[in-house]
């Protein structure tokens, strides 16, 4: 290839082609950007702001912030604009710039961290020496020695990287990652920059080395403290530490150093986002999750300190300023005898402090202000409320609509309407900031703002305004350039001006509104009264009762006459467009221009739409012809009516329905969020079902309210997908967390000792988190299956994407898969609604039993609007999703040629002879009958025997479980087919087959894994057996072990009947996958096998994991002295040590093997190997060599005579 190292630019990877993906993904990215930035600038505030946080650990941590905000900085707002403006390149310097700073600001990260955990270990193992060590000077110093280190490092990575050839500009990956960049070398210079990131890596290392070193010797201190509580709290400041280094350490360290690949990987941009993007993200999260002095400065900065406030006071806040200014006189008034009585200052300063008291009183340290009230009467409040509200709603709807014409309309993609999408998130941003507050006052009756909610108000409004002004002064520029230099526009004002111009608004606003929050609240106040419903400075600079505020007038000076200056600007431009010369010759020649254009427009429209109406009768022939219309670009949703009077009269509906559905649930989470009295387990379930509610009418609604005033029917292929996940998402969790609620209830009217106690905060959250997990599994499951389907038509008989009327479009079997998940939900759903029905049967059975009948009442008046809810949603969601589906679509299907149709496969037949046939089916009985009877003894022993309640017996038992189940799967169904001498399994019953095989195989072998661990802990690490392997550690191990096994068996599933089959004859006597793969005739099936593939090489890295494991047990017992002791240690590892390798190495002969089209007597032989011989063995070799199994075993047969002999010769 050619020499590109001269190439003015790279193309860094694309995550998609789609449109739609793309702007999703902008979004993801915005979203995961704002977040780490609003995290670590709160980090930031909160340590400037609170003095309490001026310690060494906080100054790390504000440092960090600083260096999270520059990391995430570098590379996420480049993928944002990428996958907004449909693009990928960027040009070499900005390459180079990324490199750098990423390393920089990398470096200097991990530099930070190696000195916050020397901080640590000073703070905790030499308390006596911590301010003599760690003192203001040495901070600094430390801090700049590792944004030092940064730097140094930016410039070795970014000049090593750079100074070699490159034979492709092409990066696989979202920004300029130095290993994917090494890639395209074709010159051995590279080895410099490997040898740096070496020399680097072992920095690394050594860093962390010190920190392992550094927390060794902090645990050994912790450890030594007596109290349990000091032991808590110095862990709290360490664990979010260790957790952020690991996190970073671990991934980056995998990003450098796995073996280079020159294909593009899933995983390497995976592993890319959790080491530039999750650190910068999780770091604001982790260390103020534990730490209780950051989540009180963000209390107080949240305006949450208020409610702390006013439980320690006495009384409330009076509306009355005469009264809060007496109080004031009062408190301030002691306050400075005291301080005259400590510190016996001087008689000067005495009669100072004491006329500023009897004057006005300092009110600087006040935690709220009072804004102005609109009316003290509750019915023109409430007014005030609603005209608010309107407006606000007016506002977001419009900006909104202003963004998403822009995002999503390609011809809107231009200059000019850029800028008008940031003017309209300013604009949006900027009401957000005021109108809220203002309502919520007048809705609560209240006039107080937090001191720090009135510090956030006037930063983002200065931002917000700021940041508008700068807008429209960029745009009068570029209306400049469009009407005056028309043939520069495309140079001046290219895609990569105008984003810097947009950066550039948003960036000067920050720094103005910084300097204008800084300078207002640096000054003295006399008062807290703002004559204004939201913190407006002016307003605030009259509550001055010194000299400070001329700081704050000379930064309104300088910013009066930049906004003077961009004013004067755009006077100016706008002069020069209206004299434009022969303005009126300039505009028919435009017009002429215009003509020309828009002929050439219509001519391309009417090609295009010729090309369309052919498309379309193509589409008519293909439908006629019956062909598969899967790959349609849309759907065409139900049209409520044809006349253009009624569907204004739709959307006007929908509108109502909308707005009052929106308004409503907004009150409620807002009344939840503002109202102490609300801050409970009943009333946050309640706004999380407000939020899902207003979630799951936004996705549908819209829409159908577009067509109607639209006059359209279409529904983009991906805006349906959306549809349908978001909806079953949102309708998911919404359901659970009615299922949460009817538990909140019966504990609450049950056991309302035991409430605070199970109902607490954690308990809530992680119940609500399950909730909306739940959701989203849920919604991923049924919309992959769901356009995972072949379509013979593109018209949905309803007005949004509803799964039951997709399914109705299909012309194949593919969509029993989706009844099949639609059932699993609804059974699902079923349980969840016999558990709410139990649960209320129970509190109404308490109910009756409350003496006083007011009890009563407001027992039921809390359970009753549940109930509603619940059998409300229940009843119509199972009419809609259980009810039998029309056969609109039959005649297509009877008549397509699709093999995959089949309903049944034919398996393997042992003989034709009817006698062998009753042999082979007393065989199979004789071998299922002594699995089940030894696994069932296994499980019924362990359960009985409390001898046995130990982890490793525990193991044992849900071995025996899933033995049972694995054998059962297949054998049953071949001892049916020899008895009544048929070879048939229907494709349900296959799919069946092969879902549970892998459930029950790939838990078996996790449990395998998990015991050989079990074993090893115990055998080397005897003391710390219980410790490790306690009982919460066990059920955990299990249940991961199950969920492992459902999780592979789905993809497997899924996998293989996603192929198209040419043949129904199997040639194996069960639904065997690697028999099923040579029934394939399209290459679908190379996604299975590369799954079979990846998962025997899971089973072989478990395999290695026991067998390094056995190694380090063997070693462990041969250092034994006893030769007994050795032989007890072995008879616990042996059998466990049979049992995976009989079943890896048979299961890796069956899946592993290249494919034949022969059926071969060896794959039968292996097959029952690993499918019967092991379930049948495993019960027999664990209960051989095991004492405690075989005593269990003779109580359960009454043998207890034999078994006390037993025990005695064990005691010799």
């Amino acid at each position: 290839m050619p020499n590109l190292t001269s190439t003015s630019e790279f193309l860094l990877l694309e995550f998609s082609d789609i449109r739609e993906l793309q702007i999703l993904y902008f979004f993801v990215f915005l979203a995961v950007y704002l977040s780490a930035v609003t995290g670590n600038l709160l980090i930031i505030i909160a340590v400037a702001l609170d003095h309490h946080l001026h310690t060494p650990m906080y100054f790390f941590l504000m440092n960090l912030a600083l260096l999270d905000i520059g990391l995430v900085s570098i590379m996420v707002p480049k993928a944002m604009a990428n996958s907004l403006l449909n693009t990928r390149s960027i040009s070499y310097s900005g390459c180079v710039a990324q490199v750098f700073f990423y390393f920089l600001f990398g470096g200097s990260d991990f530099a930070i961290l190696t000195i916050m955990a020397h901080d640590r270990y000073v703070a905790i193992c030499n308390p006596l020496q911590y301010e003599t060590i760690m003192h203001r000077g040495a901070c600094v110093q430390m801090a700049a020695s590792a944004w030092f280190t940064g730097t140094v490092f930016g410039i070795l990575h970014s000049g090593g990287t750079f100074a070699i050839t490159f034979c492709s500009n092409v990066i696989n990956q979202f920004f300029c990652e130095v290993p994917q960049i090494l890639k395209l070398s074709c010159s051995n210079m590279y080895l410099i920059e490997v040898g740096i990131i070496m020399f680097g890596c072992s920095l690394v290392l050594g860093c962390c080395v010190f920190i392992i070193v550094s927390y060794m010797q902090i645990f050994a201190a912790v450890l030594r403290i007596p109290s349990v509580r000091g032991q808590k709290k110095a862990l709290s400041t360490c664990l979010p530490h260790l957790t952020v280094v690991s996190l970073l350490a671990f991934s980056s360290i995998f990003a450098y150093l796995r073996p280079r690949s020159h294909s593009s990987s899933e995983q390497n941009v995976l592993f890319a986002m959790i080491y530039a993007v999750i650190p910068p993200l999780l770091n604001p999260f982790i260390y103020s999750i534990r730490n209780k002095e950051i989540k009180t400065a963000l209390l107080k900065l949240s305006g949450l300190g208020l409610n702390v406030l006013t439980k320690k006071n006495k009384g409330h806040i009076h509306r009355k300023n005469e009264e809060l200014l007496l109080d004031n006189r009062t408190s301030r008034k002691m306050e400075a005898e005291n301080l005259m009585k400590r510190t016996g200052e001087q008689t000067r300063q005495q009669d100072n402090l004491l006329l500023d008291i009897e004057g006005k009183i300092n009110l600087t340290s006040t935690f709220e202000f009072l804004l102005l009230g609109f009316s003290d009467v509750q019915e023109l409040q409430i007014l005030h409320f609603l005209v608010f509200l309107a407006v606000y709603l007016v506002a977001v709807a419009g900006n909104l609509l202003i963004i998403m014409a822009v995002m999503l309309d390609h011809h809107l993609h231009m200059p000019m309407y850029f800028f008008l999408m940031n003017l309209a998130f300013l604009d949006l941003g900027s009401i957000s900031v005021i109108l809220p507050k203002a309502m919520a006052n007048s809705f609560l009756n209240t006039r107080s703002i937090s001191y720090s909610g009135c510090v956030a108000q006037v930063f983002f409004y200065i931002l917000l305004v700021g940041a508008d002004f700068a807008i429209l002064t960029v745009m009068a520029h570029d209306r400049h350039i469009a009407i005056c230099n028309p043939l520069q526009y495309e140079t001046v004002m290219h895609e990569g001006a105008c984003i810097r111009m947009a950066a550039s608004a948003w960036i000067a606003s920050i720094l103005n509104a910084t300097l204008h929050t800084g300078g207002t609240f640096a000054i003295t106040f006399c008062s807290n009264m703002i004559n204004q419903f939201f913190c407006e400075i002016p307003q605030i600079l009259r509550l001055s009762c010194s000299d400070l505020n001329l700081i704050e007038i000379r930064i309104i000076v300088f910013s009066g006459g930049l906004i003077g200056g961009c004013f004067i600007y755009m006077l100016i431009t706008y002069m020069k467009i209206f004299a434009t010369g022969h303005i009126h010759r300039k505009n028919e020649e435009l017009i002429l221009d215009n003509r020309t254009s828009r002929k050439m427009e219509a001519e391309n429209l009417m090609k295009r739409t010729g090309e369309q109406t052919r498309q379309q009768g193509d589409l008519q022939l293909d439908t006629e012809s019956k062909i598969n219309l899967t790959s349609t670009y849309e759907f065409l949703l139900l049209g409520f009516s044809d006349v253009r009077e009624l569907q204004i009269l739709h959307f006007f509906v929908f509108l109502v329905v909308y707005l009052v559905a929106v308004a409503g649930n907004l009150l409620i989470i807002m009344a939840v969020m503002l109202d102490h009295h609300l801050h409970m387990p009943m009333y946050f379930f309640l706004m999380n079902l407000a939020i899902m509610d207003l979630g799951s009418i936004s996705v549908i609604l819209p829409k159908a309210m577009a067509n109607s005033f639209l006059n359209t029917r279409s529904i983009s292929y991906s805006g349906c997908v959306a549809q349908e996940f978001f909806y079953v998402f949102l309708e998911g969790a919404d359901f659970a967390i009615l299922t949460i609620m009817a538990h909140d209830r019966h504990i609450a009217i049950c056991h309302p000792l035991q409430y605070e106690t199970v109902m607490h905060i954690e308990a809530c959250i992680q119940m609500a988190a399950s909730a909306w997990i739940a959701g989203i599994l849920n919604a991923t499951l049924n919309t992959s299956a769901t356009f995972a389907i072949t379509f013979c038509s593109n018209i949905i008989n309803q007005f949004f994407c509803e799964i039951p009327q997709i399914l109705r479009l299909s012309c194949s079997d593919l969509y029993l898969i989706e009844i099949g998940i639609i059932l699993f939900t609804a059974s699902l759903i079923g349980g969840c609604f016999i558990y709410i029905i139990i649960t209320y049967m129970k509190i109404f059975a308490t109910i009756l039993k409350m003496p006083s009948v007011q009890g009563r009442k407001k027992a039921l008046s809390t359970c009753l609007p549940h109930l509603t809810v619940v059998s409300l949603l229940l009843f119509t969601g199972m009419f809609a999703y259980v009810r039998p589906l029309d056969n609109k679509n039959q005649g297509i299907e009877d008549k397509m040629p699709n093999v995959t149709r089949t309903s049944m496969f034919l398996l393997l037949e042992f003989t034709d002879i009817r006698t062998l046939q009753i042999l082979h089916f007393s065989a199979f009985l004789g071998l299922y009958l002594v699995a089940v009877t030894n696994n069932l003894l296994i499980t019924i022993l362990v359960t009985v025997d409390h001898h046995l309640h130990s982890p490793m017996y525990f193991f044992l038992m849900n071995l025996g479980v899933m033995d049972i189940g694995s054998i059962s799967v297949m054998v049953p169904k071949a001892m049916f087919n020899s008895l009544m001498s048929t070879r048939s399994i229907s494709y349900s019953g296959c799919v069946a087959q092969v879902f549970f095989f892998f459930a029950f195989a790939t838990a078996d072998l996790a449990l395998l894994t998990i015991m050989a661990h079990d074993r090893y802990v115990a055998i080397c690490n005897p003391l710390q057996y219980e410790l490790i392997i306690h009982r919460g550690a066990c059920i955990q191990m299990a249940a991961s072990a199950w969920i492992s096994g459902i999780l592979n068996a789905t993809l497997h599933t899924g996998g293989t009947f996603a192929v198209t089959f040419c043949s129904n004859v199997i040639n194996q006597f069960f639904c065997e996958v690697p028999q099923l793969l040579k029934l394939a005739c399209s290459d679908l099936y190379l996604v299975e096998v590369g799954l079979l593939v990846l998962n025997c090489s899971i089973v072989l890295g478990c395999f290695m994991f026991i067998i390094v494991t056995y190694m380090k047990i063997f070693a462990t017992v041969l250092r034994i002295p006893s030769v007994q002791g050795q032989k007890k240690a072995l008879s616990t590892c042996l059998p466990h040590l049979t049992v995976v390798s009989l079943l890896v190495f048979s299961g890796i002969f069956a899946y592993a093997k290249p494919p034949t089209n022969t059926s071969s007597h060896l794959d039968v032989v292996f097959a029952v190997v690993y499918t019967i011989i092991s379930p049948l063995l495993n019960p027999l070799i664990y209960s051989m060599r095991n004492k405690e199994i075989k005593t269990a075993l003779l109580k359960l047969f009454h043998m207890g005579r034999f078994s006390k002999i037993i025990s005695n010769k064990v005691v010799l």
